[in-house]
Protein backbone atom coordinates (compact mmCIF):
# COMPACT_ATOMS: atom_id res chain seq x y z
CA UNK A 1 0.00 0.00 0.00
CA UNK A 2 1.38 3.22 -1.18
CA UNK A 3 1.18 6.01 1.15
CA UNK A 4 2.03 9.63 0.22
CA UNK A 5 2.50 13.00 2.14
CA UNK A 6 1.56 16.50 0.84
CA UNK A 7 2.91 19.58 2.13
CA UNK A 8 1.99 22.71 1.41
CA UNK A 9 3.24 26.05 2.07
CA UNK A 10 1.53 29.25 1.98
CA UNK A 11 3.31 32.66 2.41
CA UNK A 12 1.53 35.55 3.35
CA UNK A 13 2.30 38.55 2.14
CA UNK A 14 1.39 41.92 3.55
CA UNK A 15 -0.05 43.03 0.44
CA UNK A 16 -1.25 46.84 -0.33
CA UNK A 17 -3.16 48.50 -3.75
CA UNK A 18 -2.63 51.97 -5.17
CA UNK A 19 -4.39 53.93 -7.82
CA UNK A 20 -2.46 56.53 -8.68
CA UNK A 21 -3.44 59.36 -10.94
CA UNK A 22 -0.84 60.41 -13.94
CA UNK A 23 -0.65 63.37 -16.12
CA UNK A 24 1.49 63.72 -18.79
CA UNK A 25 0.99 60.39 -20.67
CA UNK A 26 0.75 61.46 -24.41
CA UNK A 27 0.07 57.92 -25.62
CA UNK A 28 -0.71 54.82 -24.95
CA UNK A 29 3.15 53.88 -25.42
CA UNK A 30 3.77 56.04 -21.92
CA UNK A 31 1.30 53.76 -20.16
CA UNK A 32 2.96 50.87 -21.33
CA UNK A 33 6.45 51.77 -20.46
CA UNK A 34 5.50 53.35 -17.14
CA UNK A 35 3.75 49.99 -15.96
CA UNK A 36 6.76 47.68 -17.49
CA UNK A 37 9.24 50.27 -15.26
CA UNK A 38 7.18 49.60 -12.10
CA UNK A 39 7.03 46.14 -12.62
CA UNK A 40 10.52 45.84 -12.81
CA UNK A 41 10.57 47.23 -9.33
CA UNK A 42 11.23 44.69 -6.21
CA UNK A 43 7.99 44.24 -4.35
CA UNK A 44 5.63 45.19 -7.41
CA UNK A 45 3.36 42.11 -7.78
CA UNK A 46 1.05 43.56 -10.30
CA UNK A 47 0.87 47.31 -11.91
CA UNK A 48 -1.63 47.93 -14.42
CA UNK A 49 -1.78 51.80 -16.52
CA UNK A 50 -4.74 52.77 -18.43
CA UNK A 51 -3.70 55.51 -20.86
CA UNK A 52 -7.42 56.91 -21.51
CA UNK A 53 -8.22 57.52 -17.54
CA UNK A 54 -4.84 58.39 -16.22
CA UNK A 55 -4.29 56.03 -14.00
CA UNK A 56 -2.18 53.29 -12.34
CA UNK A 57 -3.53 51.02 -10.44
CA UNK A 58 -0.50 49.10 -8.44
CA UNK A 59 -0.37 46.09 -5.84
CA UNK A 60 2.77 45.61 -4.30
CA UNK A 61 4.52 44.52 -0.76
CA UNK A 62 4.31 47.06 1.53
CA UNK A 63 7.03 45.64 3.33
CA UNK A 64 9.68 46.03 0.47
CA UNK A 65 7.98 49.30 -1.05
CA UNK A 66 6.10 52.11 0.23
CA UNK A 67 3.71 54.92 -1.86
CA UNK A 68 6.36 57.52 -2.14
CA UNK A 69 8.70 54.77 -4.07
CA UNK A 70 6.00 53.94 -6.10
CA UNK A 71 5.63 57.43 -7.34
CA UNK A 72 9.22 57.82 -7.76
CA UNK A 73 9.09 55.26 -10.00
CA UNK A 74 6.82 56.87 -12.35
Amino acid sequence: MWRSLIIFTIEIMPTENVNLSITGMHCASCATLIAKNLQTKKGVQDANVNFASSKALIRYDSDILDAKALISAV
